[in-house]
């Protein structure tokens, strides 16, 4: 009881937060695909602790007094739901990060609000049909269900997403670093190759005056001798 209290308190601030802050935007520079499906995430939040935790509180209170507790699948219901969507939003917002980074072009193109509301949608629906469930098969059943398959499916997402992402950004700083060392063995070779033009030039420039000081010569040298001769 306790804790449902503790979480109900920390829940609902920070979420009702996140929910203000996207929906009264007045630059609008929260309003991206992206920041709908955080905004799907903190309502499902929000609703775990506006309505569940303190339906969650009132259950345990009853049950430690020892009362009947008429309403216990109404707190049962409203935590399935709503912890099942915040799953599959938080798995749906991983893979939003992972499409974004592995392959930018694709998701510029293709992610718009139409589609990451058809896929907010979705989500409740699935949350929705995955609750229905527990008035089938019971309360225990079901939360065995939800624990082995509804958590570690968004933990399997997750870490496959965030590895994915992280060899990503692992080949990206690899390709810009042998880049940079292209453009550096680049430039050595440029300055290299300066340094040769500027030998070579001032051999030319050497040699011609070399070649001028000996014409020069020769030609004082056969008129002399006329001179002398005649």
């Amino acid at each position: 009881m306790i804790t449902s209290l503790v979480f109900c308190l920390v829940t609902v601030p920070g979420n009702l937060l996140v929910v203000l802050v996207v929906l009264i935007d007045p630059n609008k520079n929260f309003r991206t695909p992206f920041t709908l499906l955080i905004l799907n995430l903190a309502m499902s939040d929000l609703i775990v602790g506006i309505i569940s935790e303190p339906l969650s509180v009132w259950t345990h209170y009853r049950e430690a007094m020892g009362w009947s507790l008429p309403m216990r699948w109404l707190s049962q219901t409203a935590f399935f739901l709503c912890c099942t969507a915040s799953l599959l939003s938080l798995a749906v917002l991983t893979s939003d990060r992972y499409l974004a980074i592995a392959y930018p072009i694709w998701y510029r193109s293709n992610v718009s609000f139409k589609r990451v509301g058809i896929a907010s949608f979705f989500i409740w629906v699935l949350s929705a049909a995955f609750t229905s469930i527990y008035y089938y098969i019971g309360f225990v059943a079901y939360a065995f269900i939800f624990a082995n398959i509804a958590v570690f499916c968004t933990i399997f997402i997750v870490i496959f997403a965030y590895t994915r992402i992280f060899y990503v950004i692992r080949d990206y700083v690899d390709n810009q670093a042998n880049l940079h060392a292209n453009a550096s063995a680049l430039h050595r070779t440029h300055i290299r190759v300066q340094c040769w033009e500027t030998k070579i030039i001032k051999t030319y420039k050497v040699n011609e005056a070399r070649f001028h000081n000996v014409r020069d010569v020769s030609r004082f040298t056969i008129r002399d001798f006329l001179i002398r001769v005649l």
